[in-house]
Parts: structure tokens; C-alpha cells; sequence
């Protein structure tokens, strides 16, 4: 509760600086999901293949992308407040193909939806 002489404690955050990380989000998002998407076919031609020498570098961009992607997010979730569980899966979801992709799809259209973008 706010009265005169307690202002609000939560400073809203303002829409272009959401648009910004928005922005950022949804392009680690993508970039996430094709590197895990080049991951996966590396685990594939190495296993199940079974190719002598296949790229064994995939795995290492892949890994500075999703952390990049880690903090892309994380951005974007404290400047549109989510919830600490929410939070948790959409970090998640960049560790499962296509999911990442999928969930920023929607958060997209409820981030843009909610701060009228």
C-alpha cells in the first residue's frame, strides 16, 4: 500500500529499456536453439554414426551462446518482474531443442501484449 508520503518502492521500468532486452532475448533465444540444434548433430554423428574425428568445437560455442542467452534473459526478467519460477524456465528452455524458441515465442507476445509494445 502507497500513501502521499510513501512513495511506491518499485520504480517502473521504462517500455524502451524493455524493448531493448526484449530484443536481446529473442535473438540469444534463436541463437541458442541453432547451436543446441548443431550440438545435437554432433552427438549424433559421434554416437550413433560413429565418425572418427567429428567437431568437437560445437559444443563449445554452444555453451558461451547459452551463457550469453543466460544473461539475455535474466535482463529481461527483472525488467518485466517475473516470478523467481518463471524465471527458472525460461533459462531452462534454452536447455531442450526448439523449446527455447517456443517459450520465447509466447514471451513475447505476453511481454509485448502487457507493456503495450
Amino acid at each position: 500500500m502507497t500513501t502521499p508520503e510513501m512513495p511506491e518502492a518499485r520504480p517502473v521500468t521504462p517500455v524502451e529499456k524493455i524493448r531493448t532486452a526484449l530484443l536481446g532475448y529473442r535473438v540469444m533465444a534463436w541463437t541458442t536453439g541453432i547451436w543446441l540444434i548443431a550440438l545435437c548433430y554432433e552427438l549424433v554423428v559421434h554416437y550413433v554414426v560413429k565418425v572418427a574425428n567429428p567437431p568437437t568445437w560445437i559444443g563449445v560455442v554452444h555453451g558461451w551462446v547459452y551463457f550469453t542467452y543466460v544473461l539475455a534473459a535474466f535482463n529481461l526478467a527483472v525488467k518485466v518482474r517475473w516470478p523467481i519460477p518463471k524465471t527458472i524456465g525460461v533459462l531452462l528452455a534454452g536447455t531442450i531443442p526448439l523449446v527455447g524458441i517456443i517459450v520465447e515465442h509466447f514471451q513475447t507476445r505476453d511481454i509485448k501484449a502487457r507493456f503495450a509494445m
